[in-house]
């Protein structure tokens, strides 16, 4: 190893340095955008960053959005800084939770977390950094009846695999079902999503357009060729994704088509951009939390619009419904005094997706 004070590794490569981090090499260890490790030792890079974490002296995790879903993430990220702070899974799903994943009190255990001294959170106006509130829109778009009637067969398939399947044919089922539907949806508003983006765009309006499947990409690239959209998502190199973004910020193009989960650590596009249009839509409201974050933040000098466009039929009507349940576990831990109060029951993401498609033969005899 090269001598240095400080060395930076991306939570990919971890489990290749085991070996080193039990030497005890390091002495402190700081993670940035910790919400990584919200699935704890389930993953490779958890069971590693937990092995880290138990060979140095000083730990530090670091996220404005450390719960993306619910609540037991945050036990699972705290649990490999420092083991049994929070009691051991089972005491702490006693004390806090209702299901194995939802905490019942959110902003109780906030403001527990501050207490015991192991959250330290720290808003703008905290430190006199106060950005102008972020104008958020929720717009009913159209969409194409035809794209959706194509996958509706299969769709009620799979839900119906998913109601009377084994265990292993549930959770295959259910995973198909939410690739088909939801990439389905993005597919039936693509073109009108473009035309709404055209809008920014023939006023010289750079903008930011998130999504998350290739195929919409495709229809986007395709619809607002015109303006030689960049792209910074899942598909590109680090080095196209430097590209993409130098052009943008050049003036080169006033489209940045960014994927919903490839934004992370993305800084920079605030000092020429206050706009983006969430084409598609993810299960977590974190996700778009951060993806409008790229824009909110300091160096921004105007309002930021952050434009939701949903479809009233596919996928996006039942996320939207359980987008208010997750964004009341995350919001209540992280800031208990601004919690957002959810007005429909948590049954999971997959009961909404399957009673949607789930004939109603089947649902009677459920």
């Amino acid at each position: 190893m090269p001598e240095s004070d400080v060395y930076v590794i991306t939570y990919g490569k971890l489990a290749g340095w085991v070996d080193l981090f039990k030497s005890r090499f390091f002495k402190s260890a700081c993670w940035d955008e910790i919400q990584g490790l919200r699935k704890g030792t389930d993953s490779i890079k958890g069971e590693s960053s937990l092995v880290l974490a138990q060979h140095v002296d000083f730990r530090l995790g670091l996220s404005a959005t450390p719960v993306h879903n619910y609540g037991i993430e945050i036990f699972n990220i705290l649990e490999i800084l420092q083991i049994n702070v929070l009691g051991n899974r089972i005491e702490f799903l006693r004390e806090w939770c209702t299901d194995g994943k939802s905490v019942d009190d959110s902003k109780a255990l906030g403001a527990y977390l501050r207490d015991q001294k192991v959250m330290l959170r720290r808003l703008r106006e905290d430190v006199g950094r106060e950005l102008p509130p972020v104008n958020t829109m929720v717009e009913d778009i159209a969409h194409d009846h035809k794209a959706l009637r194509s996958i509706e067969d299969l769709a009620k398939k799979l839900a119906l695999r998913y109601e009377t399947g084994s265990f292993e044919e549930r959770g295959q089922a259910g995973r198909e079902l939410d690739m088909l539907v939801r990439q389905a949806t993005g597919i039936s508003k693509a073109k009108v999503i473009a035309q709404y983006a055209r809008m920014f765009l023939e006023d010289n309006t750079p903008i930011v357009l998130a999504g998350w499947h290739r195929a919409v990409y495709d229809i986007w690239l395709d619809e607002l060729a015109e303006f030689n959209p960049a792209m910074y998502t899942g598909s590109e190199s680090p080095k196209q994704k430097a590209e993409a973004k130098r052009r943008f910020m050049a003036g080169e193009t006033n489209l940045l088509i960014l994927s919903l989960h490839s934004g992370a650590g993305l800084d920079g596009l605030q000092e020429r951009c206050s706009v983006v249009l969430h084409g598609e839509l993810d299960w977590s409201p974190k996700i778009h939390e951060q993806v409008t974050g790229r824009l909110d933040r300091d160096g921004q000098k105007n309002p930021v619009l952050s434009v939701y466009l949903v479809s009233q039929d596919g996928s996006d009507p039942p996320i939207i419904e359980l987008l208010g349940v997750k964004a009341a576990q995350a919001d209540g831990i992280t800031d208990p005094d601004r919690v957002f109060k959810a007005n429909v029951p948590d049954t999971g993401r997959m009961r909404l997706l399957v009673d949607r498609y789930l004939p109603k033969q089947a649902q009677e005899a459920a």
